[in-house]
């Protein structure tokens, strides 16, 4: 049985699929399983030939909220950076408070930091009775590949985008003074960018990457179900948007 303090710590997906059958809570609310959305999201990636390299799984509200990550590899001959590869974020609620939401993110190979892209969304539904999850989640991947790309071309942007020291001290202030990350970051955060150790290498380029890779090498402080919001937020600061 799942317990209270899974709202700290990670659950595999094995856990999930036990999690106790979600209460309706209206005539108009159909809540989909946390389970039932990973393996529709899955099923999605392996009809378009991507396979799930790994995968993180964390609950909020005991258990009424869930959010996720899967790494993926893409079909053999697939074009992608060298320094990041595919990765998709998600989340969902059985309690009306939150709509199922998928966006598009990239996960840094050397350090493993996540980037989510903020208002990419690739999906973003609500629990109700004429939800059709299979064609709702088969569009949305659709939608995520398209997004993948925008977000590949933005994170070469940032690579190139050299920052001063006072752009990089004002920007970081900003980050927290709109508390865009929480307060207790701030000494992590700057002694990332600032005084990375060698194996920092992805906060020593003075650009605007750089300090984003100091913000999410942070994150991982945060409890996991904490984390993915602040990240999606955190993408969206650093301008990972739709660019329609």
């Amino acid at each position: 049985m799942l317990m209270a303090h899974v709202d700290s710590t990670y659950v595999s997906e094995a856990q999930l699929q036990t999690l106790p059958p979600p209460m309706r809570r209206g005539s108009m609310h159909q809540p989909v399983p946390h389970g039932v959305l990973v393996s529709a999201i899955k099923e999605a990636a392996l009809e378009r030939g991507f396979r799930v390299r790994q995968q993180q799984f964390a609950l909020g509200r005991q258990g009424q909220r869930m959010f996720g990550v899967m790494d993926l590899l893409p079909p053999e001959g697939t074009e992608q950076p060298d320094e990041h590869g595919f990765a998709i974020g998600f989340r969902n609620s059985t309690d009306e408070t939150l709509a199922i939401k998928i966006v598009a993110g990239a996960r840094v190979f050397v350090c493993d930091n996540l980037a989510l892209s903020g208002d990419l969304i690739a999906l973003q539904k609500r629990n109700t009775t004429g939800l059709d999850l299979p064609a709702a989640m088969s569009d949305g991947f659709d939608r995520y590949l398209v997004h993948t790309h925008a977000l590949n071309q933005q994170i070469v942007e940032l690579r190139r985008y050299l920052l001063s020291t006072a752009e990089a001290k004002a920007r970081i202030l900003d980050l927290f003074a709109e508390r865009v990350l929480p307060m207790r970051l701030f000494h992590y955060v700057t002694r990332n960018y600032f005084n990375p150790t060698a194996a920092m290498p992805d906060c020593q380029p003075r650009t605007a990457w750089g300090l984003h890779n100091a913000c999410t090498r942070a994150l991982k402080l945060l409890t996991p179900a904490r984390r993915f919001p602040v990240n999606v937020e955190l993408g969206r600061a650093f301008g990972l948007r739709d660019v329609r």
